[in-house]
């Protein structure tokens, strides 16, 4: 069975609301590297497995004041940053609800941890 566009829409629409649910803002979490890009790291989060464009989470690299005490920015050198397949500890910062042909996104921290497997939680 084929599904419309429409139904399309639904099915992303409640499957952010699911993601939202599971992921509230504040939230810590390990999460795998998915891609890294120039202006920042985009995040695969268990449980909801990236499709074929696009990525559940990221975070963008910015500016020092947009980061708690608690987080901590990419480096600017980014031979520094967390390689892809690696895990790191980020929260969930807040929701980009727009995105990517209507698809919401989560925007994280990184909390500064990163580990070649995935740690139990």
């Amino acid at each position: 069975m084929k599904m419309n566009e429409e139904q399309w829409r639904l099915l992303r629409k409640e499957h952010w609301l699911l993601l939202k649910q599971q992921f509230p803002i504040g939230r810590k979490f390990w999460a795998k590297v998915g891609k890294i890009k120039p202006f920042g790291i985009f995040i695969e989060v268990d449980n909801f497995p990236k499709d074929s464009y696009r990525y559940i989470g990221l975070i963008h690299i910015g500016p020092i004041f947009y980061y708690k005490e608690e987080c901590k920015p990419l480096p600017l050198d980014y031979a520094q940053w967390p390689q892809e397949g690696t895990y790191i500890y980020c929260m969930v910062y807040y929701y980009q609800e727009e995105h990517d042909n209507n698809n919401g996104q989560l925007r994280l921290r990184w909390l500064g941890e990163t580990s070649q497997s995935r740690p139990k939680a």
